[in-house]
């Protein structure tokens, strides 16, 4: 048999009959040194630049990287690429796997996440104090922010996500004061709605300060 049949390939199934001038393929990995994807955002980035290091740098045939991109998913992703397959592999499914984790874990899915995040890691409000109005009037003028450069409508779309984030903050009783507030008023429950509401809590908190603070130096001036 001639040297130049077998030159190279590695169990790839390619045909002994391409010439020499056909780089050949190169040895499918085996085990990667990376830890499987299971839908961790923070993680996403760096799982696909060691993808890409360690397998679509390879000479490989599309549908065996979209293969071994699939072996090292789990959970959530690993169920959004079995969609998307549909049950076979082709030539452009490794585009399209990327493209549905990078729609619902990249990039752009965390820039348009991340102002709710600190909504949804803060702690309940209890007190209903100053300090717990002021830290949440914060948070939700933030995401007011950038909603407002980013997706204005949601900031006056009823029951929407954000809002609904926002009311589960407080507590069953502030929900349903606030809710008899927008009813009381005619107002519809909208994020901007709930960022008023709080911000006249907040005024008021400051009004009763305010007018405590000058009572106490009457007294003393009087005294």
């Amino acid at each position: 048999r001639h040297p130049s049949h077998s030159r190279g390939y590695h169990d790839t199934g390619q045909s002994s009959s391409r010439n020499d001038h056909v780089r050949p393929y190169d040895k499918i990995p085996t085990k990667l040194n990376i830890m499987k994807f299971s839908g961790n955002q923070d993680e996403f980035s760096l799982f696909k630049a060691k993808f890409q290091t360690l397998v679509e740098s390879k000479h490989l045939p599309p549908e065996e990287k979209a293969v071994i991109l699939v072996d090292n998913l789990e959970k959530d992703p690993l169920k959004l690429a079995t969609a998307v397959v549909a049950g076979k592999f082709k030539e452009n499914s490794l585009q399209k796997i990327w493209e549905a984790l990078e729609e619902h874990y990249g990039g752009e899915r965390r820039r348009k996440t991340m102002p709710l995040q600190r909504l949804r890691s803060m702690n309940f409000i209890t007190k209903f104090n100053r300090q717990e109005l002021l830290n949440f009037h914060v948070i939700l003028t933030e995401i007011r922010s950038h909603y407002a450069m980013t997706d204005e409508e949601k900031l006056w779309e009823e029951n929407s996500e954000i809002v609904s984030l926002a009311r589960e903050r407080i507590s069953e009783a502030r929900q349903s004061e606030y809710l008899s507030h927008l009813r009381y008023l005619n107002r519809k429950d909208n994020f901007v709605s709930h960022c008023n509401w709080i911000k006249e809590k907040l005024e008021i908190h400051h009004n009763v300060e305010e007018t405590s603070v000058i009572k106490k130096a009457g007294e003393r001036s009087y005294k």
